[in-house]
């Protein structure tokens, strides 16, 4: 008789082990973000540079950016006055060069990124505005999105946000 009584017993395990799993399955099928690996080395404090990024999305649905915010510990935003960094956020045509330009570089066009759509790769811009930075091992970029009718929010830990800071000018 106790054979019976523990057979329910693995029955509702299982059952709770696949809803965890589908969970997990679920959340990784919608997808994920990937920014390319760019640092900028020898930036003047008080100037005005582009960083254009290069983003993945590996979902199988196109994403749609809500926005993207630098942020620090407990997730606060970077500001300029304590921070000493000020910047605004575009998404712009995939095919457009990656990489650090100075203010006098004309980067063309570019668009809110306020529902900005990724299908498989795309570009961020973040127009910086720097007084003098320091490295902060907890800056990070905060990514709101929307995927198949789900607002989400992901931060997204990268050592070149850490690692950015400025030299005098």
């Amino acid at each position: 008789m106790k054979r019976f009584a523990v057979f329910p017993a693995l029955f509702l395990i299982m059952i709770l082990a696949a809803c965890s799993e589908s969970k997990d399955v679920e959340n990784a099928e919608s997808g994920e973000f990937f920014l390319d690996s760019i640092y900028m080395d020898s930036v003047e404090a008080n100037s005005t540079y582009s960083m254009i990024h290069e983003i993945e999305w590996t979902g199988e649905e196109a994403v749609t950016i809500n926005s993207f915010d630098l942020v620090k510990e407990n997730h606060e935003p970077v500001t300029f006055d304590e921070d000493g960094m000020a910047y605004e956020v575009y998404g712009a045509d995939p095919l457009k060069q990656v990489g650090v330009y100075s203010e006098d570089h004309n980067i063309g066009a570019v668009e809110d990124i306020s529902g900005y759509e990724i299908d498989d790769t795309g570009r961020i811009v973040l127009v910086l505005r720097l007084g003098e930075v320091a490295e902060d091992p907890h800056r990070a970029a905060r990514i709101n999105y929307t995927v198949n009718g789900e607002e989400q929010e992901v931060i997204y830990d990268w050592d070149g946000y850490k690692q950015f800071s400025t030299e005098e000018s």
